[in-house]
């Protein structure tokens, strides 16, 4: 199976070579490695390598020549390598954002239609693809800058690596402002009963995750130099008590807000220059793990006067442990838990981007037995 996904993204790529801007498909394949080392604290030193391989198909109905607005999406990964923020660091979430259960899996596959400015899709969905996405923190290799740990860590998601059955819809009203909501089975199947997520199961507890935001861009000289969104969510599930697992709560909700914006500008033409970014999110409540979180950071893109493309980051995650878990059990968990990340981001050509990464976790997996833990990463991607 992973000898026929590489040898299906070569011929994607020789497809793509091929294909006219006429042509109503469009292909991507990006190649991912990421060798990862525990230096110290943590579980314990060691290293590992952890990959990933993703192939990804569009239609495009106005090409093809049937309507307008139309789109047929498709997204499969290979996850391979690895288990190294579990067996080295021991943290709540991985080091690595393309760190999974070794597998050949179906992530995405849905259908969109534009109509005037309004959106619709359904099918099988990557809620991160749209709902609390920072493309500045995007630049960071921890899960942590990706989907907040104040919802990640609460309630069952439809994210890497397993995306559910969705309805989704957008309203653009201008290209400074938007609206959107979502509504996803929220009962992900296990990996044991679904290795290769082509069962399409809805809840049959009618167990739903539904979810909304506001987004809005500051656009000058047609760049745009911030985005601001705010958004919230809630689950309609069953959860059981942090420091009680006998009391049964109905529902679990929470707010989030996430923002970047250009602070240093080199010129007026792009966003070459210092972009500042801050994300949050509130989940209260007994029975979420993390209550709260705060994430902010700093990138230079274009710090070196020949490296235009390349970006260096700096970057700071808090998370805070609910309040009741902690004085449950204080020898078991700590009241929070800590990220310091730095990276450079090079970009060679249009394809190829070598990353080294540092991170700095303080407090890992919430454990006071685990020290303080130093994990170097070095990422090549290679995209096509």
């Amino acid at each position: 199976m992973k000898k026929c996904l590489i040898i299906l993204s070569f011929a994607m790529a020789c497809l793509k070579g091929n294909a006219q801007n006429s042509s109503p498909f469009t292909f991507r394949t990006e190649i991912t490695g990421d060798l990862i080392s525990n230096m110290q604290g943590g579980r314990k030193s060691g290293h590992s390598y952890v990959g990933k391989i993703d192939l990804s198909l569009g239609l495009s109905t106005e090409k093809a020549g049937w309507f307008k607005g139309g789109k047929l999406f498709l997204h499969a990964f290979n996850a391979h390598g690895g288990n190294p923020s579990a067996r080295y660091v021991g943290d709540i979430q991985p080091v690595s954002r393309i760190e999974a259960t070794n597998r050949i899996s179906l992530f995405e596959f849905w259908y969109s239609q534009d109509i005037g400015k309004f959106s619709i899709l359904f099918g099988q969905f990557d809620m991160n693809s749209t709902f609390a996405v920072n493309a500045t923190a995007g630049n960071f290799l921890n899960t942590s800058f990706g989907m907040y740990p104040s919802i990640a860590l609460n309630v069952p998601l439809s994210i890497y690596p397993y995306a559910t059955p969705s309805l989704y819809a957008k309203w653009k009203q201008s290209e400074k402002l938007a609206f959107q909501a979502a509504v996803f089975d929220g009962s992900p199947l296990k990996f044991q009963d679904n290795p290769n997520n082509l069962k399409w199961q809805i809840d049959g507890n009618k167990r739903l995750f539904s979810t909304f935001e506001i987004q809005m861009k500051e656009i000058k000289d047609s760049v745009v130099k911030g985005n601001y969104k705010i958004g919230g969510y809630y689950h309609n599930g069953d959860f059981r008590g942090l420091s009680d697992s006998s009391n049964s709560v109905d529902g679990s909700y929470g707010i989030y807000v996430t923002m970047d914006r250009l602070i240093f500008a080199e010129n007026s033409k792009d966003n070459q220059g210092v972009t500042a970014f801050l994300q949050s999110g509130s989940s209260p409540g007994k029975i979420n793990l993390v209550d709260f979180y705060l994430s902010t950071g700093l990138i230079y893109t274009g710090i070196l006067p020949s490296r235009s493309n390349d970006i260096l980051g700096l970057g700071f995650v808090y998370s805070s442990i609910n309040n009741h878990l902690h004085k449950t059990y204080p020898i078991s968990y700590t009241q929070s838990r800590c990220l310091i990340e730095l990276n450079y981001k090079a970009k060679f050509g249009n394809n190829f981007i070598v990353q080294p990464d540092f991170q700095y976790i303080i407090n890992p997996g919430a454990n006071p037995a685990f020290k303080n833990s130093l994990v170097g990463i070095l990422r090549v991607s290679l995209v096509y």
